[in-house]
């Protein structure tokens, strides 16, 4: 072993993956410190009034963890000890969902990927945030609705339809996956959809096919998300917004 090698095993320093994270620039680092600045006094009684909201692509194929085996180290290429990826993409559907606090609207699954326009856009919010909106005003909340800044939520049409609607948009800074709980929310969603239909892999057909069969499923495992779990991501929001601080805007281990 040399010296340099030595140095570095003291040091505990050696290689390993870098996190996958959105590149961050200048602006948008101080635009997340400003925001977390404004929001560090947040209590949880504020961050369980967002109604928190995003799509996500599911892949009949996808899996949401890496996969582990016990080997000697010159069995590193034995087909048993890979971890195969198929050549092409598998049929995938894109859902919508949102939730506020402990209370979660209807998975919303959308027809075709290349439909989501302003139009399909406020036609979803008519179908599913409204309903939603409506019943947690119902139960006394006054509830903010975040979205990210995707040019379709941003949208001249969009906007006008929740001013019309009396919906109040939720300040949320952009580039910041990290500050949506709902972005764990999907790894977990996709964790309980292989182990509640394992054989989800093995569907069979063309695309359009897979994809009905997804919808159909899907919304089950939404509703079998623990409301357990959503409290958990809600109840860390004040540390994400002090990890923030930490960081002067720039990337956190969220």
């Amino acid at each position: 072993m040399s010296t340099l090698e030595r140095y570095l095993r003291s040091q505990n320093l050696r290689k390993w993956l870098a996190k996958h994270r959105v590149k961050l620039t200048e602006e948008h680092a101080a635009t997340r410190l400003q925001w977390a600045r404004e929001h560090r006094n947040w209590t949880l009684t504020d961050w369980y009034r967002v109604i928190w909201s995003d799509e996500c692509t599911v892949e009949k194929a996808g899996t949401a963890r890496q996969r582990w085996v016990f080997r000697h180290p010159w069995e590193k290429w034995l087909s048993e000890c890979c971890d195969p990826k198929p050549k092409h993409k598998s049929a995938s559907l894109m859902v919508w969902a949102c939730f506020c606090g402990l209370e979660r609207g209807e998975l919303h699954c959308l027809d075709d990927r290349k439909t989501m326009n302003a139009e399909y856009y406020i036609n979803m919010l008519s179908r599913r945030l409204l309903p939603f909106w409506r019943y947690l005003l119902d139960i006394e909340l006054e509830p903010l609705f975040m979205q990210d800044g995707a040019r379709v939520h941003t949208a001249k049409a969009s906007m006008a339809f929740l001013e019309d609607h009396g919906i109040i948009l939720y300040n949320h800074p952009p580039y910041s996956p990290n500050l949506n709980p709902i972005e764990h929310i999907w790894v977990h969603m996709k964790q309980t959809l292989h182990r509640m239909y394992p054989d989800v892999v093995n569907l069979r057909g063309c695309p359009q096919t897979i994809q009905t069969q997804l919808a159909e499923i899907l919304p089950k495992v939404w509703e079998e998300i623990p409301e357990g779990y959503f409290e958990a991501m809600l109840d860390s929001m004040p540390d994400r917004v002090q990890a923030v601080i930490d960081a002067k805007g720039w990337d956190t281990k969220y």
